[in-house]
C-alpha cells in the first residue's frame, strides 16, 4: 500500500513539473516573439513610403517650390528636382511652376500659388489631394489610374488632360467662407463625382471641352 502511494506521488511530482518547465518555455517563446515582432516595427522608417508605391519624379520647376516629406509639419524651399514619393506634398508661391512625371505617361503640372498632396501612389491607382490654385494632370490610355480629391469632389480623369481650380476665401475668424472648384477638360474625358449636403450622390460626366463648377459649400453644380 505504502509503496503504490509512493510510485503514485512520484508521478505526480514529475507531472507537476513537467507542467512547470512547458509553461516556462512557452512563455519564453512568446517573449522571444514579441521581441522580434517589436524589432520588426521599430526597424520600419517611416521617412519611407511603402516598398510598394511608385515614386514621381520632378522633371521641371522654377521660382519657389516647396516640398514636405512624409515626417515634416512644415514645407522646405526646394532648389534642386526630388523623388516624389507617397505621402508628400509640393506647394508653390506666386512664380512658381513645377512638373511631376508618374510611369513616363502621367503628368502633373502646379501652376503658381497651388498645392497638391500625394495621398496614394499605388500601382493599381494614384490618388491626388488638390489643396489649392490651379494643376492640371494628364495621362495616356495605358497609364495608372489617376483620380483627384477636391474637398468633398472626387475627379476621375478617364484619359487626356483635365485643368482643376481650387478657389477659397476665408472670413476674419478664418473660417472657409468660399470654395469654388471649376474642372475643365482639355482632352478626353473626366467622371466627377460627390455627396450632397442630403448624402445624396452625384456625378458628372464630362468630354473635350466641357467645364463643371462645383460649389463646395453648398455641395451644388452647373456644368460650363
Amino acid at each position: 500500500m505504502n509503496r503504490t502511494v509512493l510510485i503514485f506521488s512520484i508521478s505526480l511530482l514529475i507531472g507537476i513539473g513537467v507542467s512547470i518547465l512547458y509553461v516556462q518555455i512557452v512563455a519564453l517563446a512568446d517573449t522571444k516573439a514579441s521581441d522580434v515582432e517589436l524589432n520588426e516595427v521599430k526597424s520600419y522608417d517611416s521617412s519611407q513610403a511603402p516598398p510598394d508605391t511608385l515614386q514621381g519624379s520632378i522633371t521641371s520647376m522654377d521660382g519657389e517650390v516647396l516640398w514636405q516629406s512624409r515626417t515634416a509639419t512644415e514645407s522646405a524651399l526646394l532648389d534642386a528636382p526630388i523623388s516624389i514619393q507617397q505621402g508628400e506634398a509640393i506647394e508653390t508661391g506666386t512664380d512658381g511652376e513645377v512638373t511631376i512625371v508618374f510611369d513616363n505617361e502621367m503628368k502633373i503640372d502646379v501652376f503658381s500659388n497651388s498645392s497638391i498632396s500625394f495621398n496614394q501612389t499605388l500601382p493599381a491607382t494614384i490618388v491626388v489631394a488638390h489643396n489649392g490654385g490651379e494643376v492640371e494632370y494628364s495621362k495616356g490610355t495605358s497609364s495608372i489610374p489617376l483620380s483627384i480629391r477636391v474637398r468633398h469632389l472626387l475627379v476621375k480623369l478617364n484619359e487626356g488632360a483635365i485643368s482643376i481650380t481650387l478657389h477659397e476665401t476665408e472670413n476674419k475668424d478664418q473660417e472657409i467662407e468660399e470654395s469654388e472648384v471649376t474642372v475643365r477638360v482639355i482632352e478626353g474625358s473626366a467622371t466627377a463625382a460627390w455627396n450632397g449636403l442630403e448624402y445624396e450622390t452625384n456625378y458628372e460626366i464630362l468630354d473635350e471641352g466641357e467645364s463643371l463648377f462645383y460649389d463646395d459649400i453648398s455641395r451644388e453644380s452647373e456644368r460650363l
